[in-house]
């Protein structure tokens, strides 16, 4: 097993199990806290964008992840098809980045009521995925020019793993939040 399967293993398996205990630590009491906040429901275009957006991130890790944790290069349909969904990610991503930018916590300045957007974990975990998009987006984009030599592109090829790993572990995050927010506990 190599150091990236590992840590991808364990960094998960981690994050699920503190995850899960939070919500029993907390969870039910945050559920109902969040059932009672006013809340901004986003657009039906927006849910769209949001949507498919999701459902690219899942396509890239599945089809990222898949090879990497059994040890394998990702080639083939999977290389295809993980290419294919990474500029609907890339562009999603940056459309609800100026999209959802300036919601802002309940009791921030400038906020109101029906302004309110995200708590204060939510703009953590928002401004933590835009970076780690970006990360994972530029480290293919110059992975792919030659400037930066072999001993580079494995670099670069190196930040963008571990990049999407974190990402995995930010949208485990988000997915989490989410589903407080909504009160589903």
């Amino acid at each position: 097993m190599t150091t990236f399967q590992t840590i991808t293993i364990l960094a998960v398996a981690g994050a699920a199990a503190v995850l899960a205990l939070h919500f029993l630590v907390a969870g039910r009491r945050l559920c109902r806290e969040a059932k009672a906040a006013p809340r901004r429901p986003l657009g039906r275009w927006q849910r769209l964008l949001y949507a498919v957006t999701i459902l690219s991130l899942l396509v890239l890790v599945f089809t990222g992840f898949w090879p990497a944790v059994r040890g394998e290069p990702l080639r083939g349909w999977l290389l295809m098809i993980h290419n294919s969904a990474a500029p609907a990610f890339a562009i999603g991503l940056l459309v609800l980045a100026f999209l959802w930018a300036e919601r802002r916590p309940a009791g921030a300045p400038g906020a109101t009521a029906s302004a309110a957007g995200f708590g204060r974990g939510q703009r953590l975990v928002f401004w933590a995925a835009a970076l780690l998009a970006a990360t994972l987006v530029l480290t293919m984009m110059f992975s792919m020019v030659q400037i930066f030599g072999t001993p580079g592109q494995e670099l670069l090829f190196e930040i963008h793993r571990y990049s999407a790993l974190a990402m995995v572990l930010v949208a485990m995050v988000h997915g989490y939040l989410v589903a407080l927010g909504r009160g589903l506990g």
